[in-house]
């Protein structure tokens, strides 16, 4: 019984195709709702946000205590280029390890610390270097592909 006087309603209308093709966009327009309200819980539910937090923050915390050092009378800095893969360590005159990564091809690296600077290359002609921002030649150091080197005596 019901659906007759839907059809008469229908009927009565001038436009039958505009009829259903109001109804047609009726049941659309809930369904649309329905999938953004799950939508709405799964973007706030992400995990990438509080990824993405704790990242700088032990990004940020290396960065001031290396600011710190830098003004601090008796310290240097070192900086590094890395023009392919190369291993590198350096280790600081307290024999703090700054250093013991591989860094890859298009890196750049600025440390500081109490020289001298104990300083192990893996592929030396991977990295340039520079010392209190003047250009250091590591090819005398060079044995195989690796190098060694003191910097700051």
């Amino acid at each position: 019984l019901a659906l007759e006087p839907s059809q008469a309603g229908a009927t009565d209308a001038a436009p039958a195709p505009e009829a259903p093709a109001a109804a047609a966009p009726a049941p659309s327009t809930p369904a649309a709702p329905v999938a953004a309200a799950p939508a709405a819980p799964a973007a706030v539910v992400p995990a990438p946000a509080p990824a993405a937090t704790p990242a700088p923050a032990p990004a940020a915390t290396p960065a001031a205590p290396a600011a710190d050092p830098a003004p601090a009378a008796g310290s240097a800095s070192l900086q590094f280029q890395f023009v392919a893969d190369c291993w590198t360590s350096v280790t600081d005159g307290n024999g703090k390890v700054l250093l013991n990564a591989t860094k890859r091809k298009g890196d750049t690296l600025e440390l500081t610390g109490k020289p001298p600077f104990a300083v192990r290359l893996g592929f030396a002609r991977g990295a340039q270097i520079s010392y209190n921002g003047q250009p250091v030649d590591v090819a005398p150091f060079i044995s195989g592909e690796t190098a060694r080197l003191k910097l700051g005596q």
